[in-house]
């Protein structure tokens, strides 16, 4: 009996073995069939089912790849590959399972199927020999995102970005899982390091400031961006906004460091009139007085606040007015409803009319 029995096992590796080299040659059925007969020869080895359920999750058998890994599972839970392919079918399947209402409490078959996909990942990579498969670490990390477990998405991730250096997705969801474990200040650490090699993550450092309200270190961060990405509006309103908070704070800064400041924020200002309303760059005048204008004294918050703005004058008011009526009538002919110019714009001046001429604005007053 012992011999008969050694025998078969004996029999069921060698078609196991068989059934590998033919799914690595591509002859997936014949693989297919080499694996059930191993598992007929050897019906305790998990390791035979585990193996096919791979073979048929590559095969896009959903149904038969998770059959045969919990036929695995059955005879050994702690299987790695019958645990991956679970795992990744029930990944997959929490993508797809947001409107499936399943229980009274509002809860989603997403979040049971997001559960379930996280428990069989983990002990997928649970004591592995070697490193864990990376597709299976990043998988389980954005599970952990979706699922609010920040600190653990932080431990693999940072494990996983060094040793991916090529994966373009990983630092950003590093710094989203920084980001919702509010560990700031670790991922502004981080996130310095790392831009001095990828400029890509820029925009995230700004942000973190922001977050800190470091105006200044974030409107630095942001120049960097916009001379990157001149045309991507929301970066030019980001920056605007830091500049705007980071400036009229205090009195100590410098005149130069002030004055300068000062150009910038008005200088963005103009720049977002400009795209948003299609205008022409030549009929603005952009000037910074730095601390030279302000309102009121300088001297606390609520002042400060008010110190701290943006000014506009402007000169040829009549073609103004009528360039307003002008592009109103347009919007109308067009069957557009009147609204703000800018909208539908038209060629900004119209025969016989001239053009404005040039006008201070926006002029910044900001006192630090």
């Amino acid at each position: 009996m012992a011999s008969a029995a050694a025998a078969k096992s004996g029999e069921a590796y060698a078609q196991f073995l068989l059934g590998h080299r033919l799914a690595e040659n591509d002859d997936e059925a014949g693989a297919i069939a080499a694996y059930k007969r191993a598992m007929e020869l050897d019906p305790q080895a998990a390791d035979i089912p585990a193996e096919l359920a791979g073979l048929y999750l590559q095969q896009n058998k959903i149904q038969d790849a998770m059959t045969t890994a919990e036929q695995a599972l059955k005879i050994a839970p702690d299987n790695r590959e019958g645990n991956r392919v679970l795992g990744i079918v029930y990944a997959a399947m929490s993508d797809g399972g947001n409107d499936n209402r399943s229980r009274s409490n509002g809860a989603t078959k997403s979040d049971e199927y997001v559960t379930k996909a996280i428990a069989y990942l983990e002990r997928a990579i649970d004591k592995p020999i070697g490193d864990p498969d990376p597709n299976v670490r990043a998988t389980l990390a954005r599970l952990y995102l979706r699922s609010g477990g920040y600190d653990k998405a932080v431990k693999l991730l940072s494990d996983l970005v060094n040793q991916e250096p090529g994966w373009q997705d990983g630092p950003m969801l590093l710094a989203e899982a920084y980001a919702g474990a509010g560990r700031t200040a670790e991922a502004i650490t981080w996130l310095e390091e790392r831009a001095k090699d990828d400029p890509r993550m820029l925009p995230a450092l700004a942000d973190f400031y922001e977050r800190e309200r470091r105006w200044s270190d974030a409107a630095a961060v942001y120049a960097r961006v916009v001379q990157r990405a001149p045309r991507n509006f929301d970066l030019q309103t980001r920056y605007a906004q830091t500049l705007l908070n980071a400036g009229g704070r205090d009195n100590v800064g410098k005149a130069r460091a002030n004055q300068k400041l000062s150009e910038d924020r008005a200088k963005s200002v103009a720049a977002y009139l400009i795209q948003k309303f299609n205008l022409k760059p030549d009929q603005f005048v952009v000037k910074g007085y730095g601390a030279s204008k302000p309102l009121v004294p300088n001297s606390n918050d609520l002042n400060r606040g008010k110190n701290r703005r943006v000014e506009f004058v402007v000169i040829n008011k009549d073609v103004l007015k009528r360039e307003v009526q002008r592009r109103r009538t347009l919007q109308k002919s067009e069957g557009a409803p009147g609204g703000a110019p800018g909208e539908n714009p038209a060629p900004a001046t119209p025969p016989g009319i001239p053009p404005p001429s040039p006008a201070p604005a926006p002029a910044d007053t900001t006192k630090r």
